[in-house]
């Protein structure tokens, strides 16, 4: 007899991982995601599960918090024998534990236990790691985010030019091997926990919005992995240009060394390339945007015009002299 699972997601691999364990014949008697707020942000939210459970008759719902009882009561009427938490911006507290027999498994795109925590995929790219890989793990009560037992681990390469985009698709991809390779051995008992060794854990703080400002002080090939590990599918890397946030998509290290300027400067634009200099080097735009996502032509900046200067900051440091 196939275990009844519950998803509890709302991001694209979880909508990923749903496909693939009805396409693989694992039983999902429901899915729970996430009631967003209009003004909350969650890079890769997905809103294709509804009409995705409508299709193909799995009960669905969405609440704002999983951890309140009409969330609680829901899942208990669903009585599911695993809970797979694929995604989910909220700790899930002690009493959901007790109503799954078989426990309740997260995931986590990292190799676990290095790398705990959050914006596990822009920290990556901005580290520079080599290597890195997907965990299914098993979720604890009283134990600390990311720490429970693996049970499954897949590992890929992250190549010199990895994006966020890229990372993700790898990750997805990888839970769904993990879906077709491990998930029955799992759900059958017969998939023994490995505990982590907590010698070897590291932790990975909160990312918002606001800090993928870039810093143009900054060595050039610390930016060039900056803007592709916070680009789609999250806000984006970004800076001002005459009091505006433009957002910059694409760039790369120039190997120049004919040009050197004030950090921030337009040193030479075309419409294929905007040369800026950083710190240390200087940087290659082949891409810019404004806030909602118009594309700028390139060769509208103009040399000796500067990028990085905000009105907020301004009036901040004015403020800051006057008192």
């Amino acid at each position: 007899m196939k275990s009844r699972i519950l998803i509890i997601s709302h991001n694209f691999l979880g909508f990923r991982c749903l496909k693939k364990m009805l396409e693989t014949g694992f039983v999902v008697i429901g899915v729970i995601s996430k009631e967003k707020k209009k003004t909350e942000i969650i890079s890769d939210y997905c809103d294709s599960f509804e009409n995705f459970c409508k299709k193909t008759g799995i009960p669905f719902h969405k609440f704002q918090n999983i951890n309140k009882p009409e969330a609680i009561a829901t899942i208990r009427l669903l009585a599911p024998e695993i809970i797979l938490v694929l995604g989910w911006s909220q700790i899930i507290k002690d009493e959901i534990f007790s109503i799954p027999k078989k426990g309740i498994f997260g995931s986590h795109p990292s190799l676990l236990p290095k790398n705990r925590g959050n914006a596990v995929i822009p920290w990556q790219i901005i580290n520079n790691e080599k290597e890195s890989g997907f965990t299914f793990f098993r979720l604890e009560p009283n134990k600390p985010v990311d720490s429970g037992d693996i049970y499954a681990q897949k590992k890929f390469n992250l190549e010199v030019n990895e994006t966020a985009n890229s990372f993700y698709e790898k990750a997805v991809c990888a839970a769904e091997e993990i879906i077709e390779r491990d998930l029955e051995g799992i759900l059958l008992g017969k998939k023994v926990g490995i505990v982590q060794d907590e010698q070897m854990a590291t932790y990975l703080g909160k990312r918002k919005p606001e800090d993928g400002k870039i810093d143009w002080a900054g060595d050039a090939e610390y930016i060039e992995r900056f803007v592709r590990a916070v680009g789609n599918p999250y806000p984006g890397a970004f800076t001002y240009f005459k009091y505006n946030k433009i957002i910059v998509k694409c760039v790369k290290v120039s190997r120049k060394t004919n040009y050197i300027g004030v950090t921030g400067s337009v040193l030479k634009s075309d419409e294929k390339s905007i040369l800026v200099q950083c710190g240390r080097g200087l940087l290659e735009i082949e891409s810019l945007s404004d806030e909602f996502g118009k594309q700028i032509p390139l060769d509208s900046i103009k040399p000796g015009s500067k990028f990085g200067i905000d009105i907020e900051n301004e009036v901040y440091m004015l403020k800051n002299v006057r008192e």
